[in-house]
């Protein structure tokens, strides 16, 4: 599974701690924008729960370093 190139804008902005407001203005498109794509990759990866940030943060480690699954 692969992001969009925004998918991964979002998500490298989401995993620097910052909120949807402020990736939307850094991106120059709506906070609701945000929330969508945000949406989407919680669905891509199956992420169903209040851990969705955590869980995609790790599910985005492992696709680029598959070398440290264990």
């Amino acid at each position: 599974m692969t992001l969009t190139p925004r998918q991964a804008e979002v998500a490298n902005l989401l995993l620097q701690g910052k909120r949807t407001k402020q990736i939307g203005a850094e991106l120059g498109i709506d906070e609701k924008v945000v929330s969508q794509h945000l949406v989407k990759m919680y669905h891509k990866y199956g992420i169903h729960d209040g851990a969705r940030t955590i869980k995609l943060a790790v599910a985005l480690y492992y696709e680029r370093h598959p070398e440290a699954r264990v």
